[in-house]
């Protein structure tokens, strides 16, 4: 049935596709690479399943109780960029000559003969599927419990600005588990929104597994992959917003859970003194604003309070790895 609603849909299959992607299954988007191998459906259709697809992201979220308004904002981003990439692309492609007839090509190199029987065609497609993808899956998570989450977030908070393309990278990894490190890592504040949806954007499971197996036309698989690179590029590009001492404030409240008002009061606990030398820090860090600037938007403090505020952290932060990660985190969060 599925099948049907997407192969009858011609010039609106990347809506249809997008919308139907976006339900968390592996299978599905495995299905539509087939449907493309043996050009069912067109490269832009395959495309919008592909950047739409969740895989667990979705029950993750829903399990550790992810505000229901982010949930929206990331599928519907993923929709919204599945639809309109698969349009385009298959816009473009319109001028090239397509073959619209089904093709038995990769039957016959299985030699499943399924213009014969369906049903033994399915089986032996899903053995050899099913055997090629479990060797590589085995290999790429013994290959994540070596390196660990702890390492993976290492490298991204020490790689701000290439965060997304790192994530982009685990992203193509050809594995469900992808999008579960991915979603688990943004629970954990390690990587921002943005670099979660990047790297969920290139993410498609198992698919892309099935089509480097099935697909002979190796330049083919390679710009399709190099498709996800350029949508990637994209979206990094237009991450990043600018840092001014009152988004530092902000970010910097929400992180140690106490109020911007507390940040510029005249409290002298450790809870609200180590928090504001942050903010000073960053914000000479971060921003182009003087001392006696950032000393009136942080309270009205005389310029000396933020020099020792710096100082404090600067000094702090050569000898405490916590206080650094902290700042990375902060930092990031800003992207």
């Amino acid at each position: 049935k599925t099948k049907n609603i997407i192969t009858k849909s011609k010039k609106i299959g990347p809506i249809i596709g997008s919308l139907l992607g976006v339900i968390p299954q592996c299978g599905f988007s495995v299905m539509a690479t087939n449907l493309y191998i043996t050009r069912i459906i067109t490269l832009g259709t395959l495309i919008s399943i592909y950047l739409s697809t969740s895989d667990e992201m979705l029950i993750i979220m829903i399990s550790e109780k992810v505000p229901i308004i982010i949930i929206l904002k990331i599928l519907l981003i993923k929709i919204l960029f599945g639809i309109m990439y698969g349009i385009i692309i298959d816009k473009i492609l319109t001028k090239k000559k397509q073959n619209k007839e089904t093709s038995y090509e990769l039957c016959k190199e299985e030699h499943c003969d399924c213009k014969h029987s369906i049903l033994l065609s399915a089986i032996k497609h899903t053995l050899h599927i099913t055997l090629f993808i479990f060797i590589i899956t085995l290999i790429i998570n013994t290959i994540f419990n070596l390196l660990g989450e702890d390492y993976l977030s290492k490298i991204l908070l020490t790689n701000n600005i290439l965060s997304p393309f790192i994530t982009g990278l685990i992203g193509l990894i050809p594995n469900c588990a992808a999008s579960v490190i991915l979603t688990e890592l943004y629970l954990n504040k390690t990587i921002t929104l943005g670099s979660l949806i990047g790297g969920l954007l290139t993410n498609s499971g198992s698919s892309l597994l099935v089509l480097i197996k099935n697909n002979k036309n190796k330049k083919e698989n390679l710009f399709i992959i190099i498709l996800f690179f350029i949508i990637l590029d994209i979206i990094s590009s237009d991450n990043r917003r600018e840092v001014t001492p009152e988004l530092i404030l902000d970010i910097v409240a929400d992180h140690f859970g106490i109020t911007v008002a507390d940040l510029k009061s005249k409290k002298r606990d450790s809870e609200i003194a180590v928090p504001r030398q942050i903010c000073m820090y960053l914000c000479k860090k971060m921003t182009d604003q003087s001392l006696v600037k950032i000393g009136e938007i942080i309270g009205k403090r005389d310029h000396s309070t933020v020099i020792h505020g710096i100082e404090k952290i600067e000094k702090d932060l050569d000898k405490d790895p916590e206080l650094s990660k902290v700042i990375d985190v902060i930092t990031k969060k800003m992207d």
